[in-house]
């Protein structure tokens, strides 16, 4: 006669029961988890180096400001002003929202890489792609854009002796709500400088950048960019050599 099978008590039961809910439970935690990394964690870095993306651009704009020892010749300069657009920062007073100077090293304008025709064409279209570039940074687009808004940077190749228009002009971020500099001249931060009004003309050791983006109103960045091209130093500042302010 075969032995009788014990069937599972009350207990078993409730005790299998409560382990396969906590396993359940630790799957549901497991997956909430997932979904957060997903819509939270991944999307906020992908921001962050959206960010970081935008600051080495500015740093390797700004940082390749060049003034040409004959502006005669080649025309250059460094000018900061106001336009009154950045009432977002205007609590860090009557700072310049606006930047122009002449660049050199930079890349060819993307529009002329990808453009299509003989050199000639391409030449008069876009100007030549070497020697001095006038550049310019501000929230406020120098030709229309009544859809666009953003941080914009108009270049023209090469500068001429008109700082404040000609080239060309697009949208570098558009996110950027607003953007104020200013600049150090060896021995202070000032919001004043005019290569125009200096005699001899010199560039400031460093800008400072304080920016805020539109996803972020609440946020400020702060960004300082060293300028290689400039001889400006605690031991020869730019009072030394002309002055700052027009």
């Amino acid at each position: 006669m075969g032995r009788l099978s014990r069937g599972v008590t009350l207990i078993e039961l409730i005790v299998s029961v409560a382990i396969m809910a906590i396993l359940a439970a630790g799957l549901v935690q497991t997956f909430r988890t997932a979904l957060v990394v997903q819509e939270q964690v991944i999307p906020a870095q992908e921001e962050r180096a959206r960010i970081e993306r935008f600051d080495d651009e500015l740093r390797k704009l700004i940082g390749s400001c060049f003034l040409s020892a004959d502006s005669v010749v080649s025309p250059s300069y460094f000018i900061a002003f106001s336009s009154g657009s950045a009432s977002e920062l205007s609590d860090l007073g009557d700072l310049p929202d606006m930047l122009i100077f002449t660049s050199t090293g930079l890349q060819p304008n993307g529009a002329f890489i990808g453009a299509q025709g003989d050199f000639e064409t391409l030449n008069e279209q876009y100007g030549p792609q070497g020697g001095l570039a006038e550049i310019s940074l501000q929230t406020t687009p120098v030709g229309e854009a009544p859809d666009v808004s953003g941080l914009f940077v108009r270049e023209q190749r090469p500068s001429d002796g008109d700082p404040y228009q000609g080239g060309w002009e697009r949208v570098m971020n558009e996110d950027v709500s607003a953007m104020v500099f200013e600049f150090w001249d060896g021995t202070t931060w000032t919001p004043y400088w005019d290569t125009t009004a200096m005699d001899p003309p010199r560039l400031p050791a460093s800008v400072r950048i304080t920016y805020v983006l539109s996803q972020r109103p609440t946020e400020r960045r702060v960004l300082v960019i060293r300028l290689p091209a400039s001889d400006v130093t605690p031991e020869n500042p730019a009072g030394l050599g002309g002055t700052t302010q027009p």
